[in-house]
């Protein structure tokens, strides 16, 4: 977990400097489930899955404290919401019922 004695930034510094040894992916889709033990995400792109993340349950619920305050600072900062991949579906189809009617 991130919360130690070492400060964000220099935790960042040395995961950038080691991005040759460690695998870097990039998602934009993930599944879900929380069972007795644990908590489980499976990572999608373009619906593939390509990576299975394990992790416990108070490790799943910080992860969801730090990045629901990351996305909050940075909405507020830009002054702009980011929308969800729900609410993004949901003006899509929106779109798409205005586009039949005409």
């Amino acid at each position: 977990m991130s919360e130690n004695t070492e400060d964000y930034g220099t935790q960042l510094r040395s995961a950038l400097n080691r991005k040759s040894e460690l695998p870097v992916v990039y998602f934009n889709g993930f599944t879900i489930s929380m069972g007795t033990t644990d908590a489980l995400i499976v990572l999608k792109y373009h619906d593939e899955q390509i990576a299975i993340l394990n992790t416990s349950h108070i490790v799943a619920k910080t992860l969801v404290q730090q990045l629901g305050g990351l996305v909050a600072s940075f909405e507020d900062k830009t002054g702009s919401k980011i929308m969800t991949a729900s609410e993004v579906g949901e003006k899509l189809k929106q779109g798409d019922k205005d586009d039949d009617s005409d």
